[in-house]
């Protein structure tokens, strides 16, 4: 609903969550995200980890019933000071009239830059020029490319070709930000992201499900049916996947087969993306030759055979279950995630 009024137009500017953690519709991109602080300015730190643009001042002065009325510090009195200033911005200059034109002018403003780290803006989009490898549906309406309002493209050439339209590139030649008044991501938005963690306090302290498989099996499908189960159970799951294409579906992308800089921060970005988000667990999904910045729980290895599908897990390097399957369908994935919960309940019992 926000991307879809937020495409026709609509300006939403919305007060992230006192609690500090990750809130909605606040840390939507197609939201102004605030933040109170005692100066007006970017939130780099925040836009990172929990999708917050700007911290702004709270501690306004009103006249009410004859008296002198200081408010409260509080994100929500921030976030009229912010609208003050882009409905100012909009009058000033008639030809901004959407939520990234504000945003780039305003963060340009303190010579900074709004990258955009996950694509979640997409109401309607125009895939070109390529079949999507998974079964699953993407979290968007498909489109024609006319009356789309993000294109996916895998050649950077054709950049140009869509100024006038929100972009998500999934090549894999490195391609910088095009000049335009609309949302822009590539996996080099992701990698900056992960690169420019902070350093982690602690080891994770959630329990991670490493699978892996060939590139034969569906892992956005894999992972999207185990993450409905657990949230049917009331478990926020942080699903990750190493296919760019998982952006599709509104999974993590994370860039596993990387350079050895942006591995050694993979532990420290998924540290804080499941502390701010309350995650209750982690599932990762890689291929072979593929490693994981941080020790997994519980590993679940899928083996493609001629005529059937094997699955292996285990926990602390015990095998617990193998199981088998002629046809792999919902069905049998909600088996394997049957046993999985049983794996965890039964460690957080202590059995």
């Amino acid at each position: 609903m926000v991307n879809q009024y937020a495409n026709k137009g609509l300006i939403i500017i919305a007060a992230t969550a006192n609690s500090g953690y990750t809130a909605f519709p606040a840390s939507f991109s197609n939201v102004i995200r605030v933040k109170a602080k005692d100066t007006f300015n970017i939130d780099a730190e925040g836009l990172r980890d929990k999708g917050v643009d700007f911290a702004a001042p709270s501690e306004h002065k009103i006249w009410f019933g004859g008296n002198d009325i200081t408010l409260q510090k509080s994100n929500s009195y921030a976030a009229p000071y912010v609208t003050a200033m882009a409905g100012r911005l909009m009058m000033e200059q008639s030809w901004i009239n959407n939520v990234w034109q504000i945003k780039k002018h305003l963060y340009q403003k303190f010579r900074g830059k709004c990258v955009q780290y996950i694509p979640d803006w997409i109401e309607k989009g125009w895939i070109a020029g390529k079949v999507l490898k998974s079964k699953e549906e993407v979290y968007f309406e498909v489109a024609a490319k006319e009356e789309a309002d993000t294109v996916i493209l895998y050649d950077k050439n054709e950049f140009n070709e869509y100024r006038e339209k929100h972009i998500v590139y999934l090549g894999n030649e490195i391609a910088e930000q095009p000049d335009t008044q609309c949302f822009f991501w590539s996996r080099r938005n992701r990698k900056e992201q992960i690169l420019c963690s902070r350093i982690k306090k602690e080891n994770i302290n959630i329990p991670v499900i490493l699978l892996k498989s060939g590139k034969e099996q569906d892992q956005i499908w894999w992972l999207t049916e185990l993450r409905k189960s657990f949230e049917a159970e009331g478990y926020n799951a942080y699903a990750i996947s190493t296919e760019q294409e998982s952006v599709l579906y509104d999974l993590e992308y994370i860039p596993f087969a990387v350079d050895e800089n942006i591995s050694n921060k993979i532990g420290d970005f998924l540290y804080w993306q499941t502390y701010y988000n309350q995650s209750d667990l982690i599932i990762c999904g890689i291929q072979e030759k593929e490693s994981i910045g941080v020790e997994a729980d519980i590993f679940v290895r899928i083996e493609n055979g001629k005529k059937q599908t094997g699955i292996q897990i285990y926990c602390d390097k015990i095998k617990k279950a193998q199981m088998c399957f002629g046809t792999l369908g919902e069905q049998q994935i909600k088996e394997v995630y049957d046993c999985l919960l049983t794996i965890l309940t039964e460690d957080e019992d202590g059995e």
